[in-house]
């Protein structure tokens, strides 16, 4: 499944319809005390490391028995 980010101008036209000039004015009545601070998450993959690293745990997985599903 693809990505499609929204566009520049899609998230200005967003921002003007919410009444505000940036992301972080959404956020400006929450005190900052109570804000989550940066995460420290690790670098992304791509969705072609992902599917391989999925394909991988999926075939330590044991095959499945006799399945019923869909035999009324």
């Amino acid at each position: 499944m693809s990505y499609c980010p929204h566009s520049g101008k899609e998230v200005s036209e967003m921002l003007d319809a919410c009444g505000v000039s940036g992301v972080e004015d959404l956020f400006a009545d929450i005190p900052a005390d109570l804000r989550a601070g940066e995460l420290a998450l690790e670098k992304g993959k791509s969705e072609f490391e992902l599917m391989r690293e999925m394909e991988k745990l999926a075939a330590n997985c044991p095959t499945p028995g006799i399945s019923f599903t869909g035999g009324g």
